[in-house]
C-alpha cells in the first residue's frame, strides 16, 4: 500500500513506543485484564497490541527521515517474541486470524513440491501420538509425506516462532496467497498429501477462483482453534454453510483413510446438511484401477466404499479417551445413526 502513513506519523508512533519502552508490562497504566500493552491510534491508524513481554527493551528500532511506519515496525516485530495481532486493514502486518481463508491450487502445488523434495532425507524425531493412535516413528527416508508428516516436518516448523497458522505465517512471506476459501477439503492426515493435491487438481474447479479450505494449513495446530475437538467441532457446520463445495478425498480408492477416520466421517455427514455441493474424488493415479474394479465386482467396491464402522470407530475413540466421540456426537449435534446414514447415502449416490 505504500508507505503507511507519513514520516511525521511514523515518528508520532515511534516516540509513543520509545516513552513506553523501559516500563514494566506489570505496569497497571499499561495493561488490562487482557495482558497485553496496548497503544492508542495515532493520526487515524487504528491502535494495535503486542503480547505481554518482559519489556520492550531488546526491540530497537532507528526512526531514521524518511523511514516509513510499516519499515520501522517490521524492524520492531523482527524480534521473534513480539508476535502482534493487527487490526483489519493495516496491512504493514499479516491479516489478523481469519480460520475462514483458505488457499488456491498454486500453493498447494508449490507445497506438494516441497514435500516431494524433502521425501528423500529422513523425517525428524516426533512427540506425542500419531493420528492412528500409535507412537510415532521417523518417517523412512524415501517415503512419500503423508499429511501428517507434512504437518510436523513443515506447517509447524514454518509457524514454530508465530504460533498461528500456516495461512498467517504464509500471509507474512508472500502477502495476498491466502483468500476467502469457497471449498471446504475433507481429508485424511494419513493419506500422502501428494496425492491430496493431486485429488483436488482432478477436482476440476477453476484454479484462479476456487479457493480450498484445508485444516492443517488453515487452522493454527498450536492452540486449541485447530486441537481442541469440541472447538473444532462446532465450527464445521457453520463454516460448511458460508462455502460453496465440499471435497471429499478417498485415498487410496481400495481402503480410503477417511473412512476410517471417524473425523472425516463427522465433516462427510455435516456436507449432506450443507447447502453447497459435495464433490468425491480419488486421487488420478488410481482412476484405471478403480475403473476397471467397478467393472468387475461393483458390490465389492460398494462394500469397501460404502460399509464404514461408525459405531466401531466410536467406541474405539471413547475407550482410547481422546474425546473425538463426543465432541462429535454432541458438539457436532449428530448421533451415530444420522452419521452412518447420512455417509452411507452419499457414497451409494457416487457410485
Amino acid at each position: 500500500m505504500g508507505a503507511c502513513g507519513s514520516s511525521r506519523a511514523a515518528s508520532d508512533r515511534l516516540r509513543l513506543i520509545e516513552k513506553r519502552r523501559t516500563m514494566s508490562t506489570t505496569s497497571p497504566s499499561l495493561l488490562g485484564d487482557t495482558g497485553v500493552i496496548r497503544i492508542p491510534s495515532v493520526r487515524g491508524i487504528s491502535p494495535w497490541t503486542l503480547p505481554k513481554v518482559k519489556s520492550l527493551e531488546e526491540a530497537r528500532v532507528d526512526p531514521s527521515d524518511g523511514q516509513t511506519l510499516g519499515s520501522c515496525l517490521t524492524q520492531l516485530f523482527a524480534v521473534p517474541y513480539l508476535r502482534q495481532s493487527v487490526p483489519r486493514g493495516f496491512s504493514c502486518f499479516p491479516r489478523p486470524r481469519k480460520s475462514h481463508f483458505g488457499v488456491r491450487l498454486a500453493t498447494l502445488q508449490l507445497l506438494r513440491d516441497r514435500a516431494q523434495h524433502m521425501r528423500t532425507h529422513e523425517g525428524p524425531p516426533r512427540e506425542g501420538r500419531g493420528v492412528d493412535g500409535t507412537r510415532p516413528v521417523r518417517r523412512p527416508a524415501g517415503t512419500p509425506l503423508s499429511t501428517e508428516d507434512v504437518l510436523h516436518e513443515i506447517v509447524r516448523v514454518d509457524t514454530k516462532e508465530t504460533r498461528g497458522s500456516w495461512l498467517e505465517w504464509l500471509e507474512m512471506q508472500m502477502p495476498g496467497h491466502a483468500a476467502q476459501a469457497n471449498v471446504y477439503v475433507v481429508h485424511s492426515w494419513a493419506a500422502p498429501f501428494e496425492e491430496l493435491t493431486e485429488s483436488i487438481e482432478d477436482a476440476g474447479f477453476n484454479s484462479h477462483s476456487a479457493v480450498f479450505w484445508v485444516d492443517l494449513l488453515s487452522l493454527s495446530t498450536w492452540d486449541e482453534e485447530g486441537t481442541h475437538w469440541p472447538t473444532r467441532a462446532a465450527s464445521v457446520s457453520p463454516r460448511m454453510h458460508t462455502l460453496k463445495h465440499s471435497l471429499v478425498i478417498l485415498s487410496p480408492w481400495y481402503k480410503p483413510a477417511a473412512l476410517a477416520d471417524l473425523w472425516c466421517l463427522f465433516e462427510m455427514a455435516m456436507a449432506t446438511k450443507a447447502a453447497g455441493d459435495v464433490h468425491i474424488r480419488i486421487p488420478k493415479a488410481h482412476h484405471q484401477v478403480f475403473d476397471r474394479a467397478v467393472a468387475k465386482d461393483l458390490e465389492s467396491v460398494k462394500k469397501v466404499m460404502v460399509d464404514a464402522d461408525i459405531t466401531g470407530l466410536t467406541n474405539a475413540s471413547r475407550k482410547a479417551g481422546d474425546g473425538l466421540a463426543d465432541a462429535v456426537l454432541e458438539g457436532g449435534g449428530v448421533g451415530v445413526s444420522e452419521l452412518a446414514e447420512r455417509v452411507t447415502l452419499l457414497m451409494r449416490a457416487w457410485l
